[in-house]
């Protein structure tokens, strides 16, 4: 068997006290909380534009403060603080494996 309900312009709960639908503190925090995410996806590509622009080379750096190594394929036991694994190294294909 159906009951039809008659509709009234309140909404009642169980215990009979009128519902507020359309509750403008609510529907304000949600509006303010997508503010909020149409600023931060702004914000993230010009951050991350300006993290990029940082990242250049120190004009002051020259050619000899910089060293270039050929890495062996396997490491070896070597001693520093502690017993370790260092990489093998040489500054040209002609010089010594030394440990690094």
């Amino acid at each position: 068997m159906i009951k039809k309900i008659k509709s009234n312009s309140r909404s009642t709960t169980n215990s009979g006290k009128p519902v507020r639908h359309g509750n403008c503190e609510v529907w304000g925090k949600i509006k303010f909380m997508k503010s909020i995410a149409t600023i931060l996806k702004g914000a993230a590509p010009a951050l991350a534009l300006f993290a990029m622009t940082q990242c250049t080379t120190a004009a002051s750096a020259s050619a000899g403060d910089e060293t270039t190594f050929i890495v062996g394929p396997q490491t070896a036991d070597c001693t520093g603080v502690a017993p370790m694994k260092c990489l093998q190294v040489k500054e040209n294909a002609s010089g010594d494996w030394t440990n690094f």
